[in-house]
């Protein structure tokens, strides 16, 4: 009897196995053009705002964990991550299977499918970055040259307005066309504006952009963040090698690198990831959150429904948080997100599993306890000193549209003044606007205005007498929102305005 029972068992099982396999359906190493872009629709969430550009990371000293991480991370695992081109250094380093890029502003959607197509229409990282500058290089003659190497040619070639225009027409083409995207004039504007600013500041371009705006030089150019070395010696990121770029150039063939609009705190991004994973019943390998998390604690909810939202993702025993941390000269780390003189980017390894099971305990209370939790750097996460920062008021609330710069700026001149005008939308959470004035080509000091003084009324009126006749002055206006940060902590949110230009006669 038993003998019939096991050979029965043997008949069955097999078929058991294959009943269970073909439930759960293979997460597809390459997806359809429609498919990928019917993630990106689905998968999103409105667009929202933060105070800056982010062009490119401001992150020094990634690499420096980039080892452990390989270490700890096998290849064909998935990725999220958030911000612009960090993201590919480390996906070049733990090479995911697929990989969603989440960020609360479309602007850093448009930016990376102007990197998707960078990389699919360039045949190697010399010709990738020839695109993304603007700026011609001459024909290559030997083995493919060293990143400082290629580095060196593009600061010596001169930005190439034809060749400008030749990129971004190509780009849209291949969005559109080859791919069928369904962009919005609103992305074609971003995909002009993200690939102007690379064409005009070339590899100096920073975090912010242009040097006028790197108070201090706090932010890194472009070429610093690719030369970086780790304390091993030698640079590690997505264009240190022809391999890594190959790397990420074949994830992007393939549409497995997929951007999304959303907020980590929001209603449903993270946990849309979430079902597409456990639909093909895969675990998160590794989450990049930047220093997401620094902005949210500034609000006391923001920061527990990013940990739901976290919480809800399929995870694994092995999964890795890497956290950027701002600390100190002296070794202190703040739990503030303002960037100033003194401080400087530094960036850690920690545990899921142990963050999500501390929170779900209620041991989570502040930015120190997370930090504090599962930290696979710091042997001794103790030693980890976190020093209360600059509290910025109700920064986390730029996380949502509220702070939208004026719409619809006007300019007008009379006989001794000029006047800026813009509809009065209500005050929201704005305090103020700072208003930045070119004169002959030069940007001067940006003057802040309170908005009581100019909104008294529908419109707000700015007035400039400071001007002399037969000179032209431009100006922006950003919203803000004032806090006593000091003179070198400025609160200004929001993308500017669009720049207006007067004459007085």
């Amino acid at each position: 009897m038993m003998s019939r029972n096991l050979r029965l068992f043997s008949l069955i099982f097999p078929l058991l196995l294959l009943a269970s396999t073909l439930a759960a359906q293979e997460l597809p190493s390459k997806i359809s053009d429609e498919a990928f872009w019917q993630l990106v629709t689905d998968l999103s969430e409105r667009d929202g705002m933060f105070p800056s550009d982010n062009f490119v990371s401001n992150e020094l000293f990634m690499t420096d964990v980039m080892q452990d991480l390989k270490n700890r991370v096998p290849p064909g695992g998935i990725y999220l991550g958030v911000g612009p081109e960090q993201n590919f250094t480390y996906i070049a380093a733990i090479q995911p299977r697929m990989a969603f890029i989440i960020d609360i502003r479309r602007q850093n959607l448009a930016e990376h499918l102007m990197y998707k197509t960078l990389f699919e229409l360039s045949a190697d990282r010399r010709e990738f970055l020839s695109r993304l500058f603007s700026r011609q290089l001459p024909a290559a003659t030997q083995e493919p040259a060293g990143l400082q190497d290629i580095l060196m040619l593009l600061r010596s070639a001169p930005p190439d307005a034809a060749f400008f225009i030749t990129n971004l027409t190509a780009i849209r083409t291949h969005l559109t066309e080859t791919h069928g995207f369904k962009l919005t004039a609103a992305d074609h504007s971003s995909l002009e504006y993200i690939l102007r600013a690379f064409f005009i500041l070339g590899p100096d371009i920073n975090y912010n952009g242009p040097p006028a705006r790197n108070p201090n030089g706090v932010f890194p150019t472009f070429a610093q963040l690719l030369l970086e070395s780790p304390p091993a010696g030698r640079a590690d990121n997505f264009l240190s090698t022809e391999e890594s770029f190959r790397i990420v150039q074949k994830l992007q063939k393939d549409n497995v690198i997929i951007p999304l609009v959303g907020n980590f705190a929001g209603p449903s991004a993270i946990r849309k990831v979430a079902d597409y994973l456990r639909k093909y019943e895969s675990a998160i390998s590794a989450v990049y959150v930047s220093n997401v998390e620094q902005y949210l604690f500034q609000d006391p909810d923001n920061w527990r429904i990013f940990y739901r939202n976290l919480g809800s993702v399929p995870r694994d025993s092995g999964s890795v948080l890497i956290r950027t941390l701002l600390q100190k000269d002296s070794g202190q780390y703040s739990d503030s997100p303002a960037v100033r003189p003194g401080y400087g980017f530094r960036t850690m390894l920690f545990s899921i599993p142990d963050l999500i099971a501390t929170f779900e305990l209620d041991g989570i209370r502040t930015y120190a306890d997370a930090v504090h939790t599962g930290n696979l750097t710091n042997s001794d996460p103790s030693t980890v000193e976190v020093e209360p920062g600059p509290s910025l008021g109700n920064l986390a609330v730029v996380l949502w549209p509220n702070l939208r710069p004026p719409s619809r700026v006007r300019v007008s001149v009379s006989s001794s003044e000029i006047h800026l005008e813009w509809p009065n939308t209500g005050r929201g959470d704005k305090t103020g606007f700072r208003i930045s004035k070119q004169i002959a080509g030069e940007w001067t000091q940006p003057t802040r205005v309170t908005y009581a003084s100019v909104c008294g009324s529908d419109p707000c009126i700015f007035r400039d007498s400071n001007v002399s006749a037969g000179t032209r002055y431009c100006y922006f206006v950003e919203a803000a929102n004032y806090s006593d940060l000091g003179p070198a902590l400025p609160a200004e949110y929001g993308e500017p305005s669009i720049t207006v230009c007067a004459t007085l006669r």
